[in-house]
């Protein structure tokens, strides 16, 4: 059988979180425990310099300090993991720097017109 799929190269986590929008919901349970705790600490930090409630979900932390944390984490760990939880079929092929991730049932978008594939 030959299947055909969407075909993404990445060399970095950010570029993978872009490219398969990988949400911070997928990306946390990456993290220790520890690292988790120090997400909410920092957060925290600064929600407390400008009066605002603590957070206990890192999720809820802001944008910058989640990035950062980003470089805490293995790349091939996060990838393999992310992919792993995900419902789609993925094949991660990889060669030093470099992953190619093969979505092999990508989500399927058209124009509006009819469409055989969506039984329009």
């Amino acid at each position: 059988m030959i299947r055909t799929g969407e075909v993404h190269k990445v060399e970095t986590k950010a570029q993978f979180k872009d490219a398969l929008d990988v949400t911070w919901d997928e990306i946390i349970p990456c993290l220790s425990e520890e690292q988790q705790e120090e997400i909410c600490y920092y957060e925290n930090e600064h929600r407390r310099d400008v009066d605002r409630q603590e957070i206990s979900d890192p999720a809820d932390a802001h944008e910058d300090i989640l990035s950062e944390s980003l470089d805490e984490i293995n790349e091939h760990d996060l990838i393999e993991t992310v992919l792993r939880t995900r419902s789609r079929e993925y094949v991660h092929l990889y060669d030093g720097y470099i992953h190619t991730i093969v979505d092999l049932f990508p989500p399927h978008h058209h124009d509006g017109d009819e469409c055989w594939f969506c039984n329009d």
